[in-house]
């Protein structure tokens, strides 16, 4: 069998012509520049696939290319999917079991893999996810919760007491308690203070802030109803109630649906 040795100052066309020869086998000395590498496993016909990793803490996957589609699931931080075709208007497709959608390409990183081990990759992934808080949070259209929804049980708590540290909405909650425990009982998980929930999802203008979304202060933090309005556990004094979104500094409205 004759041997083709890929040297650094060789160009792909060259690689190609090597190709050619009947019955040849290619080796690439360890010396050899990755970009040769790359050159020599792009000739070759090495399959390979683009995958994103997520880098939001819960990333939406939308039913098309927009915030105004559906959202059909959602995924989470340092999840990787493949990204099944091109990308339109910053919006790329994936597949994340048998569910195929679109996610912003914002809050993901892109690369190209090898397409035999990624398939290793998201079979170990699989099995380590089972029974795991870390599991995708399944939206189906049957079950898909609205801001509207969310907003609508929260107001069942208006006038209940505001308790620091507590997660309770009828004994009491402080702010990001009461957060935390009106999306819990949709089946959606956030993390329990303000500062977290600052990354959480991911953001949005006020302008563009719809029912549901969280409106985040410095050290507080509320349930944006529409209208200029939130819902949210304010003090002792006040409890559970509603107020102006605007009554102070806004650090960040984050969308979690």
């Amino acid at each position: 069998m004759k041997q083709v040795h890929i040297k650094q100052k060789l160009i792909a066309s060259a690689i190609v012509g090597a190709l050619m020869i009947p019955g040849s086998a290619m080796v690439v000395d360890a010396a050899d520049t990755d970009e040769n590498v790359n050159v020599v496993s792009q000739v070759a016909g090495i399959d390979q696939v683009t995958v994103a990793t997520v880098t939001a803490d819960v990333l939406n996957v939308r039913a098309g290319q927009g915030t105004d589609f559906q959202i059909l699931l959602q995924v989470l931080e340092q999840e990787r999917y493949e990204v099944t075709g091109d990308s339109v208007n910053g919006w790329y497709p994936i597949t994340v079991g048998d569910v195929d959608g679109w996610v912003s390409g914002e809050w993901i990183t892109t690369e190209k893999v090898d397409k035999d081990e990624f398939a290793e990759e998201e079979k170990q992934a699989q099995k380590d996810s089972v029974g795991t808080a870390q599991e995708t949070v399944a939206l189906q259209s049957s079950s898909y919760t609205t801001g509207q929804q969310v907003i609508d049980f929260a107001c069942q708590f208006i006038g209940n007491p505001y308790v620091w540290g507590g997660t309770s909405l009828t004994s009491g909650a402080d702010c990001s308690g009461f957060v935390q425990s009106v999306y819990a009982n949709f089946g959606i998980s956030l993390p329990r203070t303000t500062w977290d929930m600052e990354n959480i999802g991911y953001e949005v203008s006020y302008e563009q802030a719809q029912p549901g979304d969280l409106i985040l202060y410095d050290g507080h933090v509320g349930l944006y109803m529409g209208d200029g309005n939130i819902v949210n556990a304010m003090n002792e004094a006040d409890g559970i109630g509603i107020c102006t979104a605007t009554y102070a500094p806004i650090v960040t409205v984050r969308r979690v649906l």
